[in-house]
């Protein structure tokens, strides 16, 4: 069945009768997180029904988001790798595109031996506390990060918070040259030898509430393999 990008298909509806060709047959795979800062430029269905365009939806497969298996083609339920089963539709959508300045140089992303973690969502919160002897010095305000993911080669074996903080990666510096760090904290670990995981992290101890701050963030399985990068903002 052909399958079509959200982008494409945005293409197709408003640029069609200036003769732009129709989309192909598989989903744009480019790197992403569906839950982005400012500049998230993803073309998504709700963004193209108020739009008042309309969506055909006939020739992108419906899935389950209850189902939490990987489908023949290394995807979730339905899907293929790369792809997540949007909450909202029930079909199948590329994950979108980071597009802060905090994953410049980040590791790339190989999915051409479908081995490695994909980010299906990712959120952050402003912690105003957090505990002094687990988490940051003095209590210390933090963000606390939300990551959902499959691993098919399964995320981690163990359930060592200081080891699992080791395969979390951030960074607020738009400097593509400075050093991604470790995750601060964990507070809620991932289930081990799971394909569909979601677990909380804690980064940017001490940073003050105020403005709005924003990191870019990957994670890396135990068989060293990069997932996408992410953006996420508090």
């Amino acid at each position: 069945m052909a399958r079509t990008s959200w982008l494409l298909v945005a293409a197709t509806l408003v640029a069609g009768c200036a003769g732009v060709d129709p989309p192909g047959t598989s989903h744009d795979q480019s790197v992403a997180t569906d839950e982005l800062g400012p500049g998230d430029d993803l073309v998504e269905p709700a963004d193209l029904a108020t739009a008042g365009a309309v969506v055909d939806l006939a020739n992108v497969p419906t899935c389950n988001p209850a189902n939490k298996t990987l489908s023949a083609a290394v995807g979730p339920d339905v899907c293929v790798y790369g792809e997540r089963c949007d909450d909202v539709t029930t079909h199948c959508a590329a994950v979108a595109v980071a597009a802060c300045g905090m994953v410049a140089g980040a590791p790339t992303w190989n999915q051409s031996g479908k081995l490695a973690p994909v980010i299906t969502k990712a959120s952050a919160v402003l912690l105003s506390t957090t505990s002094s002897t687990t988490e940051c010095a003095g209590g210390d305000p933090a963000a606390l990060v939300t990551i959902e993911l499959y691993a098919p080669s399964f995320l981690t074996t163990s359930n060592n918070a200081t080891t699992f903080a080791q395969h979390v990666k951030w960074r607020k510096s738009t400097i593509s040259t400075d050093a991604f760090l470790n995750a601060t904290f964990v507070r809620v670990l991932p289930t081990p030898s799971q394909k569909f995981v979601s677990f909380q992290v804690g980064i940017n101890c001490g940073g003050a509430s105020g403005s709005l701050k924003q990191a870019g963030l990957y994670v890396l399985d135990e068989g060293g393999h990069v997932s996408n990068s992410v953006c996420v903002s508090w």
